[in-house]
């Protein structure tokens, strides 16, 4: 509980000692001898306790620390470290401050001046482009993740941008390494679609026993050599991967967007492609790489049919076509699996899960499919209801109708609103009646699993009459499948009515 008062805070004297006035939560004010006023927030992390600053009163006052508390312990209920996350949200906000149009022209000029072009040349080459570089000098060089366009793909621009065309497309350019590379990100904004193309799409090899920091939702962490391969798939949309090797692999599982990459600031020569919030998508049908119809990655076959060697790259480009298909059979909801909720005659804005049907013959626009809210909710049901039998986790009641239809529900542990990804470890199968009362705080789980009922219930007696004997929720099959404690953290800190 908040003990601080703006007044208190404002009245705090030095001493001869450095001491710490406590907020709750981990947040205090650090009052130093030179009478400096620090917020700082004391958190355990993997077992280890760590120290989060957040800057000096009165610039950051008491309201602003309160906020920055909430937003760590946010990033903490998310399986995320808040300190790495400042470091990660600092390195990116230098990558954008300097990675305007000029900043890079500029490098270009200082890049000839390096390799000795001789003083006449670019002198001429200055006079002639610097107009334009300062015409849009404050312009960023990559618009956001869905507007990318990089220089590789600069061509029959209208004749008013012909000289930046060739600025760009042929004196201006940097090394491929170099994530800024790309047009202004409002030059042609009626001809980005133009360009799409020429972002690539990619495959991510990710292992459950990975020793790298990775959280497919969230970050992909990669080593320097495949930093041009990643920086490729910003803006675009890549597939996960999980080799054969691994107990209990499951190939093709996963398809998220890559927002962007910045280096790790916690691991020498090591990045993070960062991943959009609420693209991840688990497939409710994991591909095999070699199945039925063969090896479904044909771009890693060589002109004999056989494997090649990208097959063991863990980061590669995907060809379109690849993707698509990877995308139809990962996403395919053809089979009996029907809605929960039968038709209501009469009502007709009532908002109805609906299968609509799986025919692959007909091209899609997969990116699009892949936004979609209500796609995403129906293949997250899917998903869940899959991992947990069509079971209430918290009863333990499978009823199918006669239909075939299951009564669960797929609950989202931590609201899609509120930052939860549509991942199986953050989702139970619930029914209806249980999925309300745990979307209202009645009911929660420990990190075991063990069920918790609200002393402020109305009828705890009924509500206990409910769970399962044991009480403790069911689990799924799978041990990966398991609800994720920081998401089951973060419900009973924010939902459950203690």
């Amino acid at each position: 509980m908040s003990t601080l008062f703006a007044t208190t805070v404002a009245s705090a004297k030095p001493k001869d000692r450095s001491y710490k006035m406590f907020d709750g939560g981990g947040l205090h004010l650090f009052v130093k001898p030179n009478g400096s006023k620090l917020w700082r927030l004391t958190y355990s992390w993997l077992g280890k306790q760590k120290t989060l600053s957040f800057g000096q009163w009165p610039e950051v006052t008491l309201a602003d620390a309160r906020e920055k508390r909430t937003e760590a312990r946010r990033l903490i209920a998310l399986g995320t470290d808040p300190a790495q996350q400042q470091r990660i949200d600092a390195a990116r906000a230098r990558i954008e401050d300097n990675d305007t149009f000029k900043a890079v022209a500029l490098e270009w000029v200082a890049k000839n001046e390096r390799e000795g072009i001789r003083v006449r040349s670019l002198t001429e080459r200055n006079t002639r482009n610097l107009p334009f570089i300062e015409r849009y000098a404050s312009r960023p060089t990559r618009a956001p993740a869905t507007q990318s366009m990089p220089c590789a793909a600069v061509t029959h621009l209208p004749d008013s941008d012909q000289r930046l065309r060739n600025l760009l497309g042929g004196e201006f350019a940097l090394s491929p390494n170099n994530a800024r590379h790309c047009l202004p990100a409002d030059i042609s904004s009626g001809r980005r679609s133009r360009y799409r193309q020429a972002m690539t799409k990619g495959v991510f090899i990710h292992r459950a026993d990975s020793i790298y920091d990775d959280s497919p939702a969230e970050r992909y962490q990669f080593p320097k050599s495949y930093l041009s391969r990643v920086s490729a798939c910003i803006g675009d949309w890549i597939i996960y991967y999980e080799p054969s090797k691994v107990p209990e692999a499951k190939g093709y599982f996963a398809v998220a967007k890559v927002a962007d990459v910045v280096a790790d600031p916690t691991t020498k020569d090591m990045y993070l492609a960062l991943i959009e919030p609420g693209t991840y998508l688990d497939f409710v049908n994991p591909v095999p790489f070699n199945g039925p119809l063969g090896v479904v990655e044909k771009g890693v076959l060589n002109a004999a049919g056989k494997n090649s060697g990208r097959a063991q790259a863990a980061v590669r480009s995907l060809a379109i076509e690849d993707f698509n298909r990877i995308i139809d059979l990962g996403l395919s909801e053809e089979g009996d699996f029907l809605p929960r909720i039968d038709p209501i005659e009469g009502e007709h804005n009532v908002l109805r899960e609906e299968r609509l049907p799986f025919v692959l013959e007909i091209e899609r626009d997969r990116v699009e499919y892949l936004g979609s809210r209500l796609v995403r909710d129906r293949l997250f049901r899917r998903r869940i209801v899959t991992a947990y039998d069509a079971r209430c986790a918290i009863t333990g009641l499978k009823l199918i109708n006669g239909g075939g239809r299951a009564e669960v529900e797929a609950a989202h542990i931590r609201p899609v609103e509120r930052g939860g990804p549509d991942i199986v470890n953050n989702g139970l199968a619930l029914s209806g009646t249980v999925h309300w009362m745990f979307d209202r705080g009645l009911i929660s789980l420990q990190d075991d699993l063990e069920i918790l009922v609200s002393r402020q219930a109305n009828d705890p007696d009924s509500i206990r009459s409910l769970i399962n004997r044991t009480g403790f929720a069911i689990a799924p099959a799978r041990a990966g499948d398991r609800p994720h404690p920081s998401f089951l953290s973060w419900h009973r800190d924010n939902c459950f009515k203690q």
